[in-house]
């Protein structure tokens, strides 16, 4: 492999050192594979002073090295050599948690590769050091000057065979080595520099081969608990993001699978690491986030010393009741009060509790007065970050409508976003298949939504989503199930997933709106815990505890199938998800309560505004659950045939609805696509489907699909003059011309001008129908 530099657009970044540059220039001329490594903190030993970084070359092994600034007589020889040792033995030790990079030598364990740690002084100059020959010498095996040149160089080293790099191991390691794969460099950076991974809650099963060829060395004894999990890199964008140490308060907004909670977990490891001694915080909403956080932390080890604290938002509001107000709150969620007391506490100077940067995830939930709280715990000094990253499409909670993003409804807190709101479009976690499905359903649910004035689709990209390209394994679903055969359904599709696919159970999670509504006389999670039971399947509950009926698992612990609500489920995927239960989603959900039945989207339009809201927070749930899955999804539908909800669900790729079926009353319907294999049917299918009447020019109510000139990213504008007067401008605009929107100092240029007529359904099979996504009616 080709080197690859870690981050890749070093020069522009300023907390990467003058001499952290170097090496990375270095490396980009003369090195010709490998991982080069500047930046990271694998054993919080990092500082001003000394900065450390890492060359995995796939070929030779794996050197970790030390930046020094100032000149090697700073300190007696015996010191570095003292210093390189210790940091050595602690890497070393770190590696030898992982099957991937071990050995088994009887009951002992070393290194599958060479290791060995050193000290870099880039600021002493070959030939003019002060240090005497005898010193150097000592050193030669644990020190060099800038860029890997040998402390003993007289100037002649004209290669990179010639730098030695590899010499003088000190560590145990196989020395039949050859080379270092893929996966084995994944682990590697796993382990030192976790910033830069991915990992998932998912063993790989590993074999740790037996090896007797070992150098001389006190190896460790195998323990039982080396582990694998899989592990990804970043990739090059996302990198870049990680090293983008911007101050101040700013706002990331993406949609699922664009990797909002790998990229704030990272960040907040990077700013940790900088600001030694300061508090940061990573907080959110959902416990099973905080939980997988901590999880993915204690993957890495990283710092146990450095003062990085994962938590929920309630859980802190709680911890500074106790550490700072030695007093409790009344339950484990916080009251307005409650929280509003400690915003005065702040504000009074009676809370010291501070944190130099604050990382938010799911903002989209938050509710603005927490924010509130957590601006106020910022240390008031110009280093301070405040990062805030959400989805807009993912409001599984009842919350104001129109976009009214909570950041910008602080209490007496007034921020400038202009500039500072960014969009990650791409999407790392669904497969193809999976992808254009959301997709395509997100589209159509903001398009109903803005038609409705529900939200405003100038304020913000919320059809920012790119489709991944990972192959899909399975995506079926299926409308029309009877409320009464719902739990047999879903049996089925676990045992169905687990045969067919070969997905351990574990790898399997049944997602769901509510646990039981009592008034419609529905008990979704009792009729799946009894189904599961009398099929003998296992199951782990990561629902948020609740009348203490069972104990919620942590990442880790997880053993069968996972079983959730939606909300529990935020930030989290799955291999494998069914989503079912969505029959109360037949009718408003306000405050625990069932209000109007949801018919026609006209109802929903004659609904009061709380009851708008709601409804769109559930199209948001159903949205948001299909979102978790990687793999495959099976969507098993007991919704009112013919209604929005459904009408969502049923969205196919080219955004046509899906017909009613040709089967008779109350049979259901069910299709599949997997893998890449597209059959006759689908063909048909495709050829049949009614396409989208496009206009010559902009006449009022149409959609104008665009281009924005600055950013080149596609958006979508809703003409309507009656709810936008300023878009009178843009009537008469012809395909490839451009227009600006009033107050907006963007450039729009037209692409396609779409008549807003009422679509035609579209016919599809009977039940033994192979398309990609069939439904039924009744």
């Amino acid at each position: 492999m080709a080197i690859r530099l870690w981050p890749q657009d070093y020069e522009r970044k300023d907390h990467i050192t003058k001499a952290e540059k170097g090496i990375l220039r270095y490396a980009a001329r003369n090195f010709q594979n490998g991982h080069m490594v500047v930046g990271i903190d694998p054993v919080g030993l990092s500082g001003e002073r000394v900065k450390l970084g890492m060359y995995i070359s796939p070929n030779e092994g794996l050197v970790t090295f030390s930046i020094y600034s100032g000149m090697i007589n700073a300190m007696p020889v015996f010191s570095y050599i003292a210093y390189v040792q210790m940091v050595e033995g602690k890497i070393y030790e770190r590696l030898l948690d992982s099957k991937l990079l071990i050995v088994r030598n009887g009951e002992k364990k070393a290194l599958k590769f060479p290791y060995k740690h050193i000290v870099m002084f880039p600021d002493e100059v070959v030939g003019k050091t002060t240090v005497s020959k005898d010193d150097l010498q000592q050193l030669r095996n644990y020190a060099t000057f800038d860029s890997f040149r040998p402390i003993t160089s007289d100037g002649k080293e004209k290669r990179i065979e010639d730098l030695k790099i590899f010499a003088g191991i000190r560590k145990a390691y196989d020395k039949t080595f050859k080379s270092l794969s893929e996966l084995e460099c994944r682990a590697i950076f796993e382990r030192l520099a976790p910033e830069y991974t991915v990992v998932m809650n998912e063993t790989i099963n590993v074999c740790v081969a037996e090896k007797k060829t070992l150098v001389t060395e006190d190896d460790l004894r195998i323990t039982g608990k080396e582990l694998e999990y899989k592990t990804f890199f970043l990739d090059e964008y996302q990198v870049g993001v990680v090293n983008d140490m911007g101050k101040g308060h700013r706002v990331i907004l993406a949609n699922p699978g664009a990797g909002k909670s790998v990229l704030l977990l990272s960040k907040a490891f990077k700013y940790a690491s900088l600001y030694k001694g300061s508090n940061v915080l990573l907080t959110c909403y959902n416990s099973n986030l905080a939980d997988s956080y901590n999880f993915k932390r204690s993957c890495a080890d990283f710092g146990k010393d450095i003062k990085l604290f994962i938590m929920t938002f309630h859980k802190l509001v709680k911890k500074i009741y106790e550490e700072c107000l030695h007093s409790r709150c009344a339950s484990n969620i916080a009251t307005e009060e409650e929280i509003q007391k400690c915003i005065d506490m702040v504000k009074q100077g009676k809370v010291k509790f501070r944190f130099k940067a604050i990382f938010i995830d799911e903002v989209q939930i938050f509710d603005p007065l927490y924010l509130e709280l957590c601006y106020h715990l910022l240390e008031d000094d110009d280093d301070r970050v405040f990062l805030m990253a959400g989805d807009l499409n993912q409001a599984v909670r009842a919350l104001s409508r129109k976009g009214d993003a909570p950041w910008k409804r602080m209490n007496g807190i007034q921020l400038d976003f202009t500039g500072r709101v960014r969009y990650i479009e791409k999407n790392y976690r669904n497969s193809q298949e999976i992808g254009e499905y959301i997709s395509h359903m997100l589209q159509h649910m903001n398009t109903r939504l803005s038609m409705l004035d529900l939200i405003n689709s100038l304020e913000y990209e919320y059809n920012s989503f790119k489709v991944g390209t990972n192959p899909t394994i399975a995506l079926k679903v299926r409308t029309g199930v009877q409320r009464t055969s719902i739990k047999t359904s879903v049996i089925a599709a676990i045992k169905e997933i687990a045969t067919t696919y070969r997905i351990s159970y574990s790898d399997i999670a049944v997602l769901f709106p509510f646990r039981k509504v009592p008034y419609l006389n529905y008990h979704f999670l009792y009729w799946l815990q009894q189904g599961l039971d009398e099929e003998g399947i296992s199951y782990s509950m990561i629902i948020n505890e609740k009348d203490g009926f069972f104990v919620k698992k942590k990442p880790g612990d997880i053993t069968g199938v996972v079983i959730s609500t939606i909300e529990s489920s935020l930030g989290l995927d799955f291999k494998a998800v069914i989503l079912a239960g969505l029959f109360p989603y037949n009718y408003v959900n306000l405050n625990g309560q069932v209000g109007s039945e949801i018919k026609t989207w006209s109802a929903i339009k004659n609904m009061p505004e709380e009851q708008q809201t709601a409804v769109q927070s559930q199209m948001r749930a159903v949205y948001t659950a299909c979102s978790r899955a990687r793999d495959v999804l099976y969507v098993i539908s007991d919704l009112k045939p013919g209604t929005p909800m459904e009408e969502i669900i049923k969205q196919v790729p080219d955004r046509t609805p899906l017909p009613q079926s040709s089967t008779q009353s109350g049979t259901p319907s069910t299709g599949v696509r997997t893998g890449n294999k597209r059959n006759a049917v689908t063909k048909r299918t495709a050829s049949a489907t009614i396409k989208e009447r496009l206009l010559n020019e902009v006449v009022d109510h149409v959609t104008i699909k665009t281009v924005i000139q600055e950013t080149k990213k596609d958006t979508t504008v809703m003409v309507d003059l009656a709810k936008y007067p300023k878009q009178k401008g843009i009537i008469g605009k012809k395909v490839g011309e451009t227009f600006k929107l009033a107050g907006v100092s963007l450039t729009y240029k037209i692409t396609k001008i779409i008549a807003n007529d009422t679509l035609i359904p579209q016919r599809c099979g009977k039940f033994s129908c192979k398309t990609r996504i069939c439904c039924t009616s009744r």
